[in-house]
């Protein structure tokens, strides 16, 4: 089990690559002694690692829901306009996606995950 607001370790995955590359001169690489002169090697190696965590909060009401939706959403709309590119005349994209504002009655922004409620229907 797990308690409201601890964080939980899912798995991760790791990866390690390797890559080599060897550019020549045709002929000319293959002449001893000198042929070094003539080609060159790069190598690289690139190691991530991914971790999955999860922080789960019971949230117990409507109300605390919409708040706390509202909030996230203001931090990811926050995140994407603080992420737009530079504006350039050579790269004609200037702009990158960002979520609309909420209403301006925010306190009526029904989160999407809020389940919807209707009155009974009447025989």
């Amino acid at each position: 089990s797990v308690q409201d607001g601890s964080i939980v370790v899912l798995g991760g995955l790791w990866q390690d690559t390797y890559e080599g590359n060897q550019d020549k001169v045709p002929g000319l690489a293959s002449i001893p002694f000198l042929g070094n002169l003539f080609k060159s090697e790069a190598r690289s190696r690139k190691k991530s690692n991914l971790m999955v965590f999860l922080r789960p909060v019971v949230i117990r009401d409507a109300a605390a829901t919409d708040a706390f939706s509202n909030d996230r959403y203001q931090q990811m709309r926050d995140a994407q306009q603080q992420a737009q590119p530079e504006p350039s005349v050579v790269v004609p994209v200037n702009d990158a996606p960002v979520l609309p504002a909420p209403p301006s009655n925010a306190s009526n922004f029904k989160s999407p995950f809020a389940p919807e409620t209707t009155a009974p229907k009447q025989p």
